[in-house]
């Protein structure tokens, strides 16, 4: 008799968790609540609270939890595989629909900084690898087109002042943003980033060309050239 008031008390805890989202959102619940809500759909019959809080402490938050390494996540007791690539599905749907709502915007819409890193976050900042991409700009410092010139580690080597010269003028743009993310999450610049920039700044100036801003972008940071004065 206790297993079954056990049982029918887990279900009615559940109930009420899924009925308090139904009626408020995310609104009221905290960060353990509500990943023991996601825990009930992948885990039956258990009382889920407790490896919520493990999985919070053990990680840290919310996101963190979601996008863990499978082999970690099972490392905590009652976290099984189902439970990891739950997690990962809904990290993955979230992230998919934020990249694709930032991609599709119009680039002539971007008018402040914060449009622009939110944009650059949504086409760069997720990708696995390096991605150097250029951004033209007219005379009103509207942005008329991008493209990606380089995958990999950048340096001077590997994207050539000319391509950048044969693309400002098939655009007829008349300054330039460069921009690329580091997949490791630091958006600190390296040595490489500091020697490309100022070679390619020298090398804009004898076409006439501004270079405006090199930024540095990833899920969560940024880093720009011009706010830390190394672009004048």
């Amino acid at each position: 008799m206790t297993g079954i008031t056990g049982d029918k008390g887990h279900k009615g805890h559940r109930q009420r968790l899924r009925e308090k989202y139904k009626s408020g959102g995310c609104a009221g619940f905290l960060d353990y609540e509500l990943l023991e809500l996601l825990l009930t759909y992948c885990i039956e019959r258990r009382d889920v609270r407790p490896l919520a809080r493990e999985l919070l402490d053990k990680f840290g938050g919310i996101e963190d939890v979601l996008k863990a390494d499978t082999e970690e996540l099972t490392k905590v007791s009652g976290a099984g595989v189902q439970t990891a690539v739950f997690f990962h599905l809904i990290a993955d749907i979230a992230t998919k629909i934020y990249r694709e709502r930032l991609k599709d915007r119009d680039l002539s819409t971007l008018t402040s900084k914060n449009d622009l890193l939110h944009w650059l976050r949504g086409n760069l900042a997720f990708l696995s690898a390096e991605n150097f991409m250029v951004l033209f700009l007219d005379v009103k410092n509207t942005i008329i087109a991008t493209k990606v010139l380089s995958v990999g580690t950048i340096d001077k080597s590997a994207v050539y002042p000319r391509e950048i010269i044969k693309e400002v003028l098939r655009c007829d743009a008349k300054s330039v943003i460069f921009a690329h993310n580091h997949p490791s999450g630091s958006t600190d610049p390296s040595a490489r980033d500091k020697e490309f920039t100022d070679h390619m700044r020298d090398c804009l100036k004898e076409f006439d060309i501004h270079l405006i801003d090199h930024i540095i972008i990833s899920k969560e940071s940024y880093f720009s050239f011009l706010e830390y004065g190394i672009l004048k």
